[in-house]
């Protein structure tokens, strides 16, 4: 006997009938659906007239007949882009060939800065020839403020580094020297430009090849030949092999500061001696952005010429990166192959000298 056989016995039931879900029909109609839906709105009622006009066409006093000129509803005028916002950097890019006075006592503000050495550079990157770097809407002064900006974060507000990193940046032929530097490394050879060469001194490597100096440190040199006589010329040279030194890594920071951008990159070719061919830059670029990561330990900071010649650099994680970009550039994928991690490493911003790894 079932569970309801026995209940329907216990009340007196004579039948039982259990509907399940399954088995349920629904013996009411549809109630019709009370929900609008946008098509089935109303027509819109026709608005009356009005002898009024909206509120944004009123006119400031009432239009009486023939007041044409009380009937105009004069429109506010814009802002004048040109206007002067009281930021230098922004002002500056607005205006076509501007002052770059106030922009370089803005940017240059290191203690013991010279008037002269503001002078002569803002003089001196008012005459660079940017015309080639393509231009940005409305800021024809951008690649000049760009470039200045550059060179006081790699010169830390330096005029007078600012303008020996210039006159390097000028003589820079980048890809032939990160080539060159690459060969060298590779066969592990002493040959190498006169600054980075295994000489005692920098004087030494200084008088050994003058061709090879820039103007700051040619100039310089003959300074210190000129005043040999009176026995202190000596030590000019060796000043002036620092101060060249300290030039060329600037200009190296400078060129990474610029790197990292497209419109930096443009910059960047358009001041330098020869442009890096186009099919290169992508290596360019995460080559000056590894060495720029380089750890401080290896003294050659912002310079990828120096950590190629260097030994030690592989040894480090942003060193293989060096060396592999350089190797792409010099087109030799078999080296590169090696140490494509290092250098993926760097492009996803993995560095010694990151957060944690101190």
């Amino acid at each position: 006997m079932s569970f309801t056989t026995r209940i329907a016995r216990q009340l007196g039931l004579s039948r039982v009938a259990i509907d399940t879900p399954l088995s349920q029909e629904q013996r009411t109609p549809l109630l019709p659906s009370t929900a609008i839906r946008p098509l089935d709105a109303p027509p819109a009622r026709p608005q009356p007239e009005s002898a009024t006009a909206p509120r944004a066409a009123l006119p400031a006093r009432p239009v009486e007949a023939g007041d044409a000129a009380a009937a105009a509803v004069s429109q506010p005028e814009p802002p004048s882009r040109a206007a002067p916002t009281g930021a230098v950097l922004l002002d500056t890019m607005r205006v076509d060939r501007p002052d770059l006075a106030p922009l370089i006592a803005t940017l240059f503000t290191r203690d013991g800065r010279m008037p002269e050495d503001l002078a002569r550079l803002s003089g001196q990157l008012s005459r660079l020839d940017l015309s080639g770097v393509p231009p940005t809407p409305d800021l024809p002064s951008a690649p000049v403020v760009l470039l200045a900006q550059s060179l006081a974060a790699a010169c830390e507000g330096d005029a007078r580094l600012a303008l020996d990193a210039l006159d390097s940046l000028a003589a820079l032929d980048a890809e032939a020297e990160l080539i060159a530097a690459w060969q060298a490394g590779a066969n592990r050879t002493s040959a190498g430009s006169p600054l980075l060469s295994t000489s005692a001194s920098p004087s030494a490597a200084l008088l050994g090849s003058p061709g090879r100096l820039t103007d700051v440190g040619r100039r310089r040199r003959q300074d210190g030949l000129r005043n040999n006589r009176l026995g202190w010329g000596p030590m000019l040279i060796e000043h002036a092999a620092a101060d060249e030194l300290a030039a060329r890594q600037a200009a190296w920071r400078t060129s990474s500061a610029l790197g990292g951008t497209p419109a930096g990159m443009d910059v960047l070719m358009a001041v330098t001696a020869r442009p890096v061919d186009p099919a290169r830059r992508r290596d360019f670029a995460l080559l000056l952005k590894a060495s720029e990561g380089a750890p401080r330990g290896l003294d050659h900071h912002g310079d990828p010429t120096a950590l190629l010649r260097d030994p030690a650099t592989l040894r480090t994680l942003t060193g293989e990166a060096v060396f592999c970009a350089a190797a792409r550039m010099a087109g030799d994928v078999a080296a590169a192959e090696p140490h494509r991690w290092a250098l993926a490493a760097v492009r996803n911003d993995l560095h010694e000298t990151g957060p944690g790894t101190r």
